[in-house]
C-alpha cells in the first residue's frame, strides 16, 4: 500500500513528462537556474519573463484562434484545393502551400499547421502526390509565410518589440528571403506531385463572416498597438473581444503553450546573461541562428544572441531560416509530425537535403544584396 502511494505520483510525473517533453525539461532548467542562480533570477524576474513579448504573442494567438474558429482560411483551403477539370491536379498542392504561406503570416505559424496538415493529408489523397512530402510542404510552408510579417511567429514578435521595427519595414526586408523559400518549397511540391487518382476531396466548409471580419479587424488593431507599445492594450481587448464574439477561442486556448513560452523565456533569458558569446552580425549571425536553431529550436536561439548583436535582419533571417530544418528548428515543425502519419525520421529524410539548398540559397542571396 506504501509503494502504491509514491508510484501513483511518479506514474503521473512519467506520464506528464512524456506528453509535454520540452515544457518539463524547461521546468527542470528553469529550477536549476533558480537553485545556482536564484537572486539573480529573482532581481531580473520581470526582465527574464519579458511579459511585453510574452503579452503580444498571447494577443496574437487569440486572434489566431478566432481566425481559425471563423472557417476563414479552410473555407478558402476547401475551395483552392477541390480538384477541378482541366487543371492540372500538380497545381493543388502548390496552391494548398501558397495559402498555407498565407495563413501563417496573418495567423500564426503553429496556429495554421491545425488548418494545413489535415488538408495536406486528404489533398494527397486525391492529387496522387507523397502524402509525407506534401506534409512536409505544408509544415515548411507555415514557417516560410510565417517569416514575412512581425506578428507571424513568436521569434519575430521578439525581434519586432525589441528593435521597434517599423512593421511594413519588416516586411519589405523579409520579402526578397520569403520570396526565395517559396520557389524553392514550390519546386520541391511540383517535383514530388503524381498523376490524378480518383478520390473523396475535402468536404466544404462554412465561412462565418460576422467572425471572421472581427478576426481581422482585430488582427490590425493588435498590429496597431504592438507597433506602439501598447502590449497590454492588445492583451485586454483580444481577451474582452474573444469572450464577447466567441468564448469558447478562450476554453480552447493552449495554456500549456503559453506556460512553456514563459519558462522558455525564464530560462534562456537567464542563462543568455551568463554566456560569454562574442558579438555577431552579418553573415556569421545568420548562419550561428541558422544552426543553433537545430539545436535549441528559433525561438530560444533568437532570446540567446538578441542580446549579442545590433542588427535585427540577420537575426531574423537566421532564426526563420532555421525553422526549416530539423523538428526541433520550429515548434511548427513539432506540430507537423505530431497531426500527420509522417514519422520524425521520413521528416528528418525530406526535410535534411531541403534545408541545404535553403541555406546556401539564402546566403548567396545575402552576399548579393550587401555587395
Amino acid at each position: 500500500m506504501s509503494w502504491k502511494i509514491f508510484r501513483d505520483p511518479c506514474t503521473r510525473c512519467v506520464d506528464f513528462f512524456r506528453s509535454e517533453p520540452l515544457f518539463s525539461l524547461l521546468l527542470i532548467g528553469t529550477i536549476l537556474a533558480a537553485l545556482f542562480e536564484g537572486q539573480r533570477l529573482s532581481a531580473n524576474f520581470s526582465k527574464y519573463l519579458d511579459l511585453p513579448a510574452l503579452s503580444a504573442i498571447t494577443a496574437f494567438f487569440i486572434t489566431s484562434y478566432l481566425l481559425e474558429c471563423s472557417g476563414f482560411f479552410s473555407a478558402i483551403a476547401t475551395a483552392l484545393t477541390r480538384p477541378r477539370k482541366g487543371i492540372s491536379p500538380s497545381l493543388v498542392p502548390a496552391g494548398l502551400v501558397l495559402m498555407t504561406e498565407a495563413a501563417a503570416a496573418l495567423m500564426m505559424n503553429d496556429a495554421a499547421m491545425f488548418i494545413a496538415v489535415p488538408l495536406a493529408v486528404a489533398v494527397a489523397r486525391v492529387s496522387g502526390s507523397d502524402e509525407k512530402k506534401l506534409v512536409v510542404g505544408v509544415t515548411l510552408a507555415a514557417n516560410i509565410g510565417s517569416s514575412l510579417t512581425p506578428n507571424g511567429n513568436p521569434q519575430n514578435i521578439i525581434i519586432w518589440m525589441k528593435w521597434r521595427v517599423a512593421y511594413w519595414v519588416f516586411v519589405y526586408s523579409m520579402a526578397p528571403y520569403v520570396l526565395l523559400w517559396s520557389l524553392i518549397l514550390v519546386a520541391y511540391i511540383f517535383a514530388s506531385s503524381g498523376k490524378y487518382v480518383a478520390g473523396e476531396a475535402p468536404p466544404p466548409i462554412s465561412l462565418r463572416k460576422r467572425v471572421a471580419l472581427i478576426a481581422l479587424g482585430l488582427l490590425a488593431a493588435n498590429i496597431v498597438f504592438v507597433e506602439k507599445g501598447l502590449w497590454i492594450e492588445a492583451l485586454a481587448v483580444s481577451l474582452i473581444v474573444a469572450a464577447a464574439v466567441e468564448p469558447k477561442v478562450l476554453l480552447k486556448f493552449d495554456y500549456m503553450l503559453l506556460a512553456t513560452f514563459a519558462l522558455m523565456f525564464l530560462f534562456f533569458n537567464a542563462i543568455s546573461s551568463l554566456l560569454i558569446v562574442p558579438s555577431l552580425r552579418g553573415l556569421g549571425l545568420i548562419v550561428v541562428a541558422a544552426l543553433l536553431s537545430q539545436v535549441i529550436s528559433n525561438v530560444p536561439a533568437t532570446l540567446l544572441l538578441s542580446s549579442r548583436t545590433l542588427e535585427w535582419l540577420p537575426l531574423a533571417i537566421g532564426v526563420n531560416l532555421g525553422g526549416l530544418g530539423t523538428v526541433i528548428g520550429s515548434m511548427a515543425n513539432f506540430i507537423g509530425v505530431r497531426l500527420s502519419p509522417v514519422t520524425v525520421e521520413e521528416f528528418h529524410k525530406c526535410v535534411i537535403p531541403l534545408f541545404l539548398v535553403f541555406v546556401f540559397a539564402t546566403l548567396a542571396l545575402y552576399v548579393a544584396s550587401t555587395i
